[in-house]
């Protein structure tokens, strides 16, 4: 019986759907988040066997320094589907035990061979029978590895980094049509509590309304709150200002206030067109900040009970 990794990260495109969307990414953060790596292959079909083919990956160093990079291929020219791998561009490929490749532009270079372990936690966001049932809902957001490990070497610009089972978060995503402005956020090394995990996927449903739909995992000391919260959380709520990001969710007895912090010199931006010849501007921010505040209801007020932090997170906001 195959595991709900390969499972999860199975290519949905079978080369002949069209418009259609997919892509695989994950992030590598450095021991002092004094670096990050963030990888994403992703596959655009605009026809029957036609479309491209992304590779972007960005290496990034807490004093600002970068290396971002973009590779677009054809995906008339290249075989995608393989049977033992997840996707393939080019040379480079994503499989259940590896993630091999390298992408470069003019004097810029990127190069990654890692190594999976089988992942502790495995999730879908969504529910698998009703997603494409709910209104509104025209998109799979999986986690096959919400909390893996992975050993190996990225190389960028020459300079090597050796990684030795590195906490590792690595997603699989696809959709019919994109929507016009998307949120997504994942971390997976909180200070407080080493085995703590988190991820958001918001997306806007009504410009008018101000509203946005969203999905949460969180995970601490054993509990795992799995939230979605299906277009009633109003700007309020979820809201951007200067780069910072602010929410908060409930859940039964708890409340739970986040922030997530961005700075433009730790930013990777990356433009294409998507499935449907729509302009893509996609910003991902690999060494963000994140404070997450958790409350209990005691009576008629809330109490105050941990913080969760950390300086590893992921943050790639998407507009169509």
């Amino acid at each position: 019986m195959d595991s709900l990794v390969k499972i999860d990260n199975s290519l949905v495109w079978d080369g002949i759907k069209h418009p259609f969307f997919e892509s695989y990414y994950l992030s590598i953060h450095g021991p002092k988040a004094e670096w990050a790596f963030w990888l994403q292959y992703s596959l655009c079909a605009r026809e029957k066997s036609k479309g491209s083919g992304f590779l972007n990956g960005a290496f990034l160093n807490a004093d600002g320094e970068t290396t971002v990079i973009s590779n677009e291929f054809d995906l008339a020219k290249y075989e995608v589907i393989h049977a033992d791998r997840f996707m393939t561009l080019s040379h480079s490929h994503i499989a259940l035990a590896e993630s091999i490749g390298s992408i470069q532009d003019q004097n810029k270079c990127l190069k990654w061979e890692l190594a999976f372990e089988d992942p502790s936690l495995s999730f879908s966001l969504f529910p698998h029978t009703s997603l494409y049932q709910l209104f509104g809902t025209k998109t799979k957001l999986l986690s096959p590895r919400m909390v893996s490990f992975i050993t190996g070497n990225v190389y960028a610009d020459g300079f090597k980094k050796e990684i030795s089972r590195a906490r590792v978060h690595q997603g699989h995503f696809h959709t019919k049509k994109l929507p016009k402005k998307s949120l997504w956020a994942s971390c997976v090394h909180f200070k407080e509590d080493s085995s703590a995990y988190f991820e958001l996927y918001a997306t806007q449903v009504s410009k008018k309304l101000s509203l946005s739909k969203v999905s949460i995992h969180l995970g601490s000391e054993g509990d795992h709150l799995k939230n979605s919260l299906m277009n009633h959380v109003a700007t309020n709520r979820l809201k951007e200002t200067n780069g910072t990001w602010h929410f908060s969710f409930k859940r039964a007895l708890r409340k739970y206030d986040c922030v997530i912090e961005t700075e433009e010199k730790n930013k990777a931006s990356f433009a294409y067109q998507d499935h449907s010849k729509r302009n893509i501007t996609e910003s991902v921010y690999p060494l963000a900040k994140i404070t997450i505040k958790v409350y209990e209801r005691r009576g008629a007020a809330w109490q105050f009970i941990k913080t969760l932090s950390s300086e590893k997170c992921v943050l790639k906001s998407c507009q169509v």
